[in-house]
């Protein structure tokens, strides 16, 4: 009767609830569980998959271990397999992606065939439709459409405004904020800084540890044009300030 809701065990341990759920499913699904109308609707073959709301995994012919929590989340997902989707609309278009996670109301909307993304906060990865990215954030890397990519913000941005922004195949992490570091600091390879920025270091007198000489270090570094200044050589000094003379703020005596 329509409207009304059906109890199924088609298959074999499923578990259907709800008017058309598991609809073509008739003796080989395995383990599933629908909740909802139309839920895993089109499922023949696919085992241990959970959908929970209206339509979800409705497309879902032999994908497995899937899970989909909301309305609409998994609809076109049809042969991926290890997914899990908890939002309204989370995951909607992925058709045969593995191992993407998606948190919050329309994340990874629009992803088709990528893999191994993550994405928390309600349209997050929104338009991902490459593999491997991260996505944390409302509305973070909503535009991003290529792979091995880090966003965290909380809007829309582009990756030269993101609050940070990363490549994970680049080894590449960029800050789209003031950033305050209250402990040690070390670099080791070349520093970079952008047109009228700096760096200030404190205290400004130390002990090289290496050689037990005292060395004084820059109050202040300024940029140049060039923002590939070498600066990393400076900064990577290993230096004891606490036994330091003169750590007061005056130059110790053998300060040059």
């Amino acid at each position: 009767i329509e409207g009304s809701v059906v109890l199924g065990v088609r298959g074999t341990s499923n578990v259907w609830v709800g008017t058309e759920t598991g609809f073509a499913t008739v003796t080989t699904g395995l383990g599933n569980s629908a909740f909802g109308n139309a839920a895993l609707f089109l499922n023949t073959v696919g085992n241990n998959n959970t959908a929970i709301g209206v339509s979800t995994l409705l497309t879902n012919t032999s994908g497995n271990n899937n899970t989909a929590v909301g309305a609409d989340a998994h609809h076109f997902s049809t042969t991926g397999n290890y997914k899990s989707a908890l939002g309204a609309q989370a995951l909607r278009a992925t058709t045969t992606g593995n191992l993407n996670v998606a948190v919050g109301a329309a994340a990874l909307r629009l992803n088709t065939s990528g893999s191994e993304n993550i994405a928390i906060g309600a349209s997050a990865g929104y338009s991902a439709l490459g593999s491997g990215n991260v996505f944390l954030g409302r509305f973070a890397g909503a535009s991003e459409t290529g792979s091995n990519t880090l966003w965290i913000d909380n809007q829309s941005t582009d990756s030269s405004s993101a609050f940070i922004y990363g490549e994970f195949d680049n080894d590449f992490l960029k800050f789209g904020a003031n950033v305050s570091i209250s402990g040690n600091f070390e670099v080791t390879g070349h520093s970079a800084f952008g047109d009228g920025g700096g760096v200030n270091v404190s205290p400004y007198y130390g002990v090289d540890t290496s050689t037990g000489s005292a060395i004084a270090i820059l109050e202040e570094i300024q940029t140049h044009t060039d923002t590939r200044t070498p600066f990393g050589m400076l900064l990577a000094l290993t230096v004891d300030p606490v036994s330091a003379p003169g750590y007061d703020g005056d130059p110790p005596a053998s300060a040059p």
